[in-house]
């Protein structure tokens, strides 16, 4: 299985090598990289007593880590070589680690695992090397999506009041802060999940997801009771790039607010963005930001990354 042309024996380093990763308590793989340079070292003083060793340590830890890297692409697919890589990758950035976890150990790592691991080898790897492993990326947001990012908790006479499932909701709106183009990647319904996710992730008390139909234009009904009691109305425009929320979509809005009369405020939310001269709209700029507020997808990244934040913190 191993080859070490370039160490002196290096045929005795086989049996060692073998014993090590037989031995499933062993998980680290820098432990291997560290029997590998006192190999060398030892097999030095053995060939040459009177050796300046000045410089070898440095040609030997260089020689152990490129065995190490080495044998990463040898490694048999199984539960304990997937322990070693995910720890291995935690102090050493090898992309040829990053690499075998992506494609071929896929398997055996759970989604907020890959996500972990892509975000990661995507902040230290150039983009020309990492491309083979957006289709893992998709895949697994993908399955967020069809995971569930909300549970519903009760119905009313309005919709079903629902919360958050932390997890997936936070994971997906991760992603979302870094790669925005999976914004459009997403279905209607599901981005009227996410900002209700959203709004409970935020502290709201009571938040109602409306049916698909019969909403009277209301996506979601978020609530705060207590002092300053607040219910918002929302509605929700997932867009394509290019897509501009339309004037009448604004003003609908503004009828809802004068018809709901326990309404306190109306919020757009859109993955794209407002007419530029919306605000120009003496019918619509009186309301703007204490009655209606309007999110475009600039604004709503930020309210996701600071929900996010704070949820972490």
């Amino acid at each position: 299985m191993f080859q070490f042309d370039e160490i002196p024996n290096g045929n005795l380093l086989t049996p060692r090598l073998s014993k090590w990763l037989n031995n499933e308590q062993n998980h680290d793989l820098d432990g291997l990289k560290d029997l590998v340079f006192d190999f060398i070292i030892e097999n030095e003083e053995k060939r040459n007593p009177n050796i300046d060793f000045d410089e070898i340590p440095i040609n030997a830890m260089n020689v152990a880590f490129n065995i190490v890297e080495d044998l990463i692409f040898k490694l048999e697919v199984n539960p304990i070589n997937c322990e070693r890589l995910k720890s291995y990758i935690n102090g050493i950035h090898s992309y040829h680690a990053f690499d075998r976890l992506l494609t071929d150990f896929e398997d055996l790592l759970s989604i907020d695992e890959k996500i972990s691991i892509l975000k990661e080898g995507k902040k230290i790897f150039v983009p020309e090397i990492t491309t083979n492993w957006d289709d893992v990326f998709n895949q697994c947001f993908s399955s967020l999506l069809v995971q569930g990012i909300i549970t519903p908790d009760s119905k009313t006479m309005e919709g079903k009041i629902i919360k958050a499932m932390s997890i997936p909701w936070k994971m997906i709106v991760d992603i979302l802060s870094s790669h925005w183009e999976y914004a459009f990647k997403i279905p209607p319904e599901k981005w009227e999940e996410l900002i209700a996710g959203a709004f409970d992730q935020s502290g709201y008390d009571e938040v109602i997801l409306t049916p698909r139909s019969g909403d009277h234009g209301r996506d979601v009904i978020a609530s705060k009771r207590g002092i300053g009691s607040i219910r918002i109305v929302s509605s929700v425009k997932a867009y394509q790039p290019g897509h501009l929320v339309r004037y009448d979509d604004v003003r609908a809005l503004l009828g809802v607010l004068n018809g709901d009369q326990k309404a306190s405020k109306g919020i757009i939310t859109t993955t794209t963005d407002f007419p530029s001269n919306l605000l120009n709209d003496p019918f619509i700029a009186p309301f703007v930001p204490y009655r209606l507020e309007l999110m475009n997808g600039i604004t709503l990244q930020k309210w996701f990354r600071e929900i996010s934040k704070n949820y972490s913190s």
